[in-house]
């Protein structure tokens, strides 16, 4: 009997430690976001490592971001995001796609997404708090065939993140932020595709 009752206590105390880790994660999240919503923009560079089985291709970065709009580029290949339309540019075909992105979208091509939209599509639950950062993992809340699951790190100070792991069904995505910088003010029209400047891009509206 008391047996059965240990066992009992040990369920019960693991419940309550995972509902209180999941209330951290999402107090911390939304404290991330309200910071990062607070500046005029972000300007960040970053590295990627995409492997997939035994194969790694690694690649360099910088993105620029104000409220919900950004400009990425990436190996030379760069993405506008207006709030509602995305153009992507794609320098070895020298063409231009026009889309509106899907979640999946917008997390292959800006990794800050996470910090403004975890809540809407992700649960969050604290994975560890030692040393410098918090790490937090972000499970879809809805069955996502191309996510199982994310890694944030972000700094306990200033609540900015450092890094990200994308882990997908047969392949994974690890992201570091090398700079973080703040409030330099953009013109909307910074954030979509000039056809003036990409005179011989073919244009492919995927609408």
């Amino acid at each position: 009997m008391k047996l059965r009752h240990f066992a009992t206590l040990i369920i019960l105390f693991a419940c309550f430690a995972a509902n209180m880790a999941a209330q951290d994660a999402d107090k911390i999240m939304r404290t991330a976001s309200a910071k990062f919503k607070s500046y005029k923009s972000v300007e960040s560079n970053y590295t990627i490592v995409y492997t997939e089985g035994a194969k790694k291709r690694s690649a360099t970065g910088g993105i620029i971001m104000q409220n919900n709009m950004y400009v990425n580029l990436i190996e030379g290949n760069k993405t506008w995001f207006n709030g509602k339309t995305m153009w992507t540019y794609v320098k070895e075909n020298e063409e231009v796609n026009i889309t509106e992105p899907s979640s999946n979208d917008m997390l292959s091509n800006n990794p800050y997404f996470f910090i403004n939209n975890y809540s809407q599509e992700y649960n969050a639950s604290l994975q560890s708090i030692g040393g410098k950062t918090y790490d937090i993992k972000l499970t879809p809340k809805k069955a996502n065939e191309d996510v199982k699951y994310v890694i944030l790190q972000l700094t306990k100070d200033a609540y900015q993140p450092v890094s990200l792991s994308i882990v997908m069904k047969n392949s994974k995505m690890d992201i570091v932020l090398n700079s973080f910088k703040t409030g330099k003010a953009y013109k909307k029209s910074s954030f979509s595709f000039n056809k003036k400047k990409y005179p011989d891009a073919d244009i492919i509206d995927l609408r």
